[in-house]
């Protein structure tokens, strides 16, 4: 009986000692389960960086062409270090640092800051449109800061140009007397000198200028710079009133204005046919003006007179006058 009961305590013993050993040896059990431990990744440490900005889609670039009241663009950005090693801007970077744009010169800038577009970061700069003949300078201090403590990895100051240029001085140069004066987007902007120099040309007589479906007879000495950049893009306000009637817009955004009174010529060509009957308007400052235009002396056009080149319209029906 006593050999029995100590052959049982015998094998307690064992037991118990097979336990205690598994116990003390927990990574053979991990093991076992094939168990695997990860420590987290630690945030990348940014260092004297440069924020890169290229050039859009277009081959616009921020600090070297002159960019364009109205526009919207978006410039390719990246991160590049002392080295000249690149980093891409990814939601995961941004994560750990952020951007902060602070504005140290320009007026009309309504976005300048680094944002995802479809999935790839951009430098979207939006102008508002200008009335203005001369150029203007903006600049912005932007820094990337790390977020746990706002140091700054990245401090720098980014400057570009506003604005739209002036007609070729080189094109007026190889003017004749009588000759009109082509006017284009890429360049409607005459200054006071310019106008000025095409004014004693033409022993200060009347000169035309004409631009895309407009052109204007005036005399030009003793006038400031004029902005003539045009458009045929509608006024929001009376699209919206009118959604089912038709138009044609001829808007100048920069509203020259004349100390006498000059000859408009608008091309119509293209509606005459379509609207029948021609009902022509000025807009400005939320008012409807009627205009008495008259058949031009081409085919397919409307002339009248007028100190100021604003917004005008052609529609195919009468419109009350006044305020919208």
């Amino acid at each position: 009986m006593k050999r029995w009961f100590a052959a049982i305590l015998a094998a307690l013993a064992v037991s118990c000692g097979s336990v205690a050993a598994l116990a003390q040896e927990p990574l053979e059990i991990e093991n076992f389960y094939n168990y695997e431990t990860q420590e987290a990744e630690e945030p990348p440490i940014l260092e004297e960086l440069e924020l890169v900005v290229k050039a859009d889609e277009d081959g616009v670039r921020l600090e070297e062409d002159l960019l364009e009241p109205g526009e919207r663009y978006r410039f390719p950005v990246a991160l590049r270090t002392a080295d000249g090693t690149e980093i891409p801007i990814t939601d995961s970077l941004l994560e750990d640092y952020r951007f902060t744009y602070t504005r140290l010169e320009g007026q009309g800038i309504q976005q300048f800051e680094v944002e995802d577009y479809r999935g790839d970061y951009y430098l979207h700069v939006e102008l508002a449109d200008s009335r203005s003949s001369q150029l203007e300078d903006g600049s912005y201090r932007v820094k990337l800061l790390r977020r746990s403590d706002r140091h700054p990895v990245a401090n720098q100051r980014l400057r570009f140009t506003y604005g739209y240029q002036e007609l070729e001085n080189s094109y007026l140069k190889s003017l004749e007397k009588g000759e009109t004066v082509e006017i284009s987007n890429a360049a409607p902007v005459l200054t006071q000198d310019q106008l000025e120099r095409i004014a004693e040309l033409n022993d200060y007589r009347r000169v035309t200028l004409a631009g895309e479906d407009w052109s204007y007879t005036v005399l030009l000495s003793d006038e400031e710079d004029k902005n003539f950049r045009f458009t045929n893009a509608g006024a929001k306000e009376i699209l919206q009133k009118y959604p089912d009637q038709d138009f044609k817009f001829f808007t100048f955004p920069g509203t020259p204005s004349f100390a006498t009174t000059g000859t408009v010529v608008l091309d119509v060509s293209d509606v005459e046919e379509a609207f029948g009957q021609l009902y022509t308007y000025r807009y400005a400052d939320g008012r409807l003006y009627y205009i008495k235009a008259v058949p031009g002396e081409e085919e397919g056009t409307l002339t009248f007179r007028t100190r100021r080149l604003d917004t005008f319209l052609v529609t195919n029906r009468s419109l009350p006058l006044g305020e919208l």
